[in-house]
């Protein structure tokens, strides 16, 4: 093999190590989006039930 297949190999291998890492650091934040979306979810609900609460407790007056 002469050198300027190994170097490029050698830069084969550096972008697809790149690429790996790119792809574990957004499988990662995907589970961040995950945990903000129920958040979200969460407070939607709270304040909906909150609303309807306060709604019945103006008809009643």
């Amino acid at each position: 093999m002469n050198s300027t297949n190994r170097g490029t190999r050698t830069l084969a291998s550096e972008r697809i190590a790149v690429l790996e890492n790119e792809v574990k650091e957004l499988e990662e934040s995907e589970g961040d989006l995950d945990k903000a979306q129920s958040v979200v979810t969460r407070h939607h609900r709270a304040l909906h039930e909150y609303n309807e609460s306060k709604d019945s407790c103006q008809v009643s007056q």
